[in-house]
């Protein structure tokens, strides 16, 4: 059983540090491009919004972390509750998010 749940956390740790590392990672590529580099106002705006995207993933990563932790604090009083899920909502959130971390158009 602990053996089970060493390898969870090693995994979970390594989930989120993919999930931290690539935005910043991005976004850090973007900033010295910036920097080094005369762009175009479309690059520029370009840029930005991927930057921005990144910056809403790492946003999101943190806020999923912190509710990993209150849900991991309290077990016993979400463990046991069941709740309705929209399906569709949350197809099209993972559409969403699926779309912004590729950088794909809305279409």
């Amino acid at each position: 059983m602990e053996i089970k749940h060493n390898e969870e956390h090693d995994s979970f740790i390594k989930a989120v540090t993919h999930e931290l590392k690539t935005p910043i990672a991005s976004i850090k590529l973007y900033l010295e491009t910036l920097q080094s580099r005369e762009v175009n106002d479309g690059q520029r705006r370009e840029f930005y919004t991927i930057m921005l995207a990144d910056a809403d993933r790492l946003h999101n990563t943190v806020n999923q972390v912190l509710k990993a932790g209150v849900l991991r604090e309290k077990p016993g009083e979400t463990g046991a509750r069941s709740s309705v899920v929209d399906v569709a909502a949350l197809a099209r959130d993972c559409v969403v998010l699926a779309r912004l971390r590729h950088h794909l158009h809305p279409e």
